[in-house]
């Protein structure tokens, strides 16, 4: 075999043109990563014949059922190619390279998040669009978004400008969740959810699901970007649906992810999209209006929304905090109504409840359908909350909101409208860190979060209610 001349490459190209059935491939790592391109690998149906590692006291052992082997065993082999499973590419690249070994790949698509070497590397990258690709406004347009309700609703006004320019018959709009699939048809009548877990785990369920794909006969499939690479984004690239495919993530790795990049990729092929993208902001005030619960104890905009939780652990606020941020409130004559959808919000709304006095701390946890909780969020005066997809819904219906906001996102998540407030810890060093902390409390939460204090929260309700 010759020596790759690509380093990065997507998964089922390197399967299409590097891999044969007598080739031997081997994941250089036992960690998550390696475990991420187990899977691909599972997937493309291409058996794992070893791994490798430099960890001296991993050689020689088995990991997951296959030996794993030193970079010097390498050279005992023939016919083989190594498949990068770390977040550390360039120091093993040379140290493999330098040894004679010449096959060496890292497989975007098994990454969930870029490596640092995927933004420096550019020249090294095939570019996302060919000079043949070609899109008119009549083509029958399928537009993957991937990621969990922020992700998607902070693109809505995107979504809506190509509604515009290719009318509401031509596009539809395929996201990985029901419940946000529910809300995306209050906009877009042609909405398709691939359910996340069944689709990438049931095999039977899947083949049927691309089926149902080929019948519609797309004419083209645009992939927007998004912050991390989805299973559901794997799975769907892998099997090609018959249609021709545009996957902006093949061109983040030329920069830092942005939301904005959706937007300036799209402009590539439909120049007109300029004058139709929208701000998601308002989109969804008439579906709220609909939504909002018919029995609701609280005038619109005269009560407060605290959202206890996130889906990611590591974005948890104390709860026991929360006490003197609602106390705050209550004292302001402001009934505040708590929000949230995992067992740690059920937990401490209870609890919250019973502290304060009947009738003023409404407990609303998992009681609401994701629209019926975009709707209360709509009506709010205020949103409380940590870096969640409530607090997208409270962008997007423009509530202004005080949100306790990590340091492990990119700074590019943070909306810069006037509406939006901050409660950040005092020391930002660790910007960007992706929730890869080394500073975690006791608790076992991250300590940029722990360090925001109830004061300070309380300091960014105050300017939101105008106070000096």
């Amino acid at each position: 075999m010759e020596d790759n001349a690509q380093l990065f490459v997507m998964a089922q190209e390197w399967k299409n043109e590097h891999w044969s059935p007598n080739v031997k491939c081997i994941i250089w790592g036992t960690g998550q990563v390696a475990g991420e391109v187990r899977e691909t690998l599972r997937l493309l149906e291409v058996p794992v014949y070893a791994y490798g590692d430099n960890d001296v006291a991993k050689q020689g052992t088995v990991h997951e059922g296959k030996t794993v082997l030193s970079a010097e065993d390498l050279q005992d082999l023939d016919s083989f190619c190594v498949l990068l499973g770390s977040y550390v590419v360039r120091p093993v690249y040379e140290q493999l390279k330098s040894l004679g070994v010449r096959n060496i790949f890292v497989l975007l698509d098994a990454l969930k998040y870029p490596a640092e070497e995927l933004l420096q590397d550019r020249k090294l990258l095939s570019p996302c669009f060919s000079e043949g690709v070609q899109v008119q406004a009549s083509d029958k347009t399928l537009v993957e978004v991937y990621g969990d309700i922020g992700d998607v609703l902070i693109k809505i006004g995107l979504l809506h400008g190509l509604k515009q320019l290719l009318g509401e018959d031509r596009l539809w709009v395929l996201v990985e969740e029901y419940d946000i699939g529910e809300v995306l048809q209050e906009i877009f009548p042609q909405v398709i959810v691939a359910p996340r877990q069944r689709l990438v785990r049931d095999r039977a369920f899947r083949l049927e699901f691309l089926k149902s794909l080929n019948e519609r006969h797309f004419s083209r499939s645009l992939v927007l970007c998004d912050a991390r690479l989805h299973a559901n984004r794997r799975v769907l690239n892998r099997y090609n649906f018959n249609v021709p495919k545009v996957d902006f993530a093949r061109r983040l790795p030329d920069r830092e992810y942005l939301p904005e990049l959706d937007k300036e990729f799209l402009l590539d092929i439909f120049p007109e999209l300029e004058n139709e993208a929208s701000s998601p902001l308002h989109l969804l005030d008439d579906a709220c209006g609909r939504f909002f619960p018919q029995v609701f104890p609280y005038d619109k905009r005269n009560y407060a929304v605290v959202n206890l939780g996130a889906k990611k652990e590591v974005r948890h606020y104390e709860a026991e905090k929360f006490r003197d941020v609602v106390a705050f409130l209550l004292s302001k004559e402001m009934p505040v109504v708590l929000l949230g959808r995992g067992d740690y919000d059920l937990s401490w709304a209870s609890e919250l409840k019973r502290d304060f006095p009947k009738g003023f701390v409404l407990d609303c946890v998992g009681k609401y359908s994701l629209m019926e909780s975009v709707s209360v969020i709509c009506y709010a005066r205020l949103f409380v909350g940590t870096d969640s997809g409530m607090w997208n819904a409270s962008y997007v219906t423009g509530t202004p909101s005080v949100v306790l906001y990590g340091l492990g996102e990119y700074g590019c998540f943070m909306h810069k409208e006037d509406f939006v407030h901050y409660a950040m810890t005092d020391d930002i060093s660790c910007l960007g860190c992706r929730w890869y902390c080394t500073h975690r409390a006791a608790s076992g939460r991250v300590m940029c979060l722990d360090d925001i204090s109830p004061s300070k929260i309380i300091g960014k309700i105050r300017e939101v209610l105008d106070e000096k």
